[in-house]
């Protein structure tokens, strides 16, 4: 049997429980030994992970063209932003602009009527608002609103 002649040549000791053997590692003489093997061992796995990580030359001359004209077309696009070309017009801006604050002013007057509706609401309510706001859904902008005004 292979166990045997292992133990014989110490490579792994046997010990008799009245009829099991039960056989283990030496590890003073074999664990050593092992160690810069398995170090080699991660080292050439390391190596062949990178070597399958990279792609073959003709996959990479073939990539190659497609990788050049993405290039091209990407500093296409950023040579018209650096020349300002398909902006905003300053009217368009401005009217955008203008739009946005009327909004964000009629949204903060909604939000403060709510406000003030729902306290006069909860006002003799027992236990806590915050647990009825969550019974109820309704959700509070954790952002201070007056530092989104733009044209203020």
């Amino acid at each position: 049997m292979a166990l045997e002649r292992l133990a014989g040549e110490n490579l792994i000791i046997a010990k008799t429980y009245g009829k099991a053997v039960v056989y283990s590692i030496v590890q003073n003489t074999l664990w050593f030994s092992m160690v810069p093997t398995t170090l080699l061992t991660d080292s050439h796995v390391l190596e062949l992970n990178e070597l399958n990580s990279t792609l073959p030359t003709l996959e990479a001359e073939q990539l190659l063209p497609q990788l050049r004209e993405q290039n091209l077309a990407t500093g296409e696009q950023l040579k018209q932003f650096r020349d300002d070309k398909g902006q905003v017009s300053f009217e368009d801006k401005a009217r955008i602009l203008k739009d946005y604050d009327e909004n964000f002013k009629l949204w903060r007057t909604r939000k403060k009527l709510f406000n003030e509706i729902f306290k006069t609401v909860t006002e003799h309510l027992p236990g806590k608002l915050s647990d009825f706001k969550d019974e109820l859904g309704i959700e509070e902008d954790p952002i201070p609103i007056e530092s989104m005004l733009v044209n203020e």
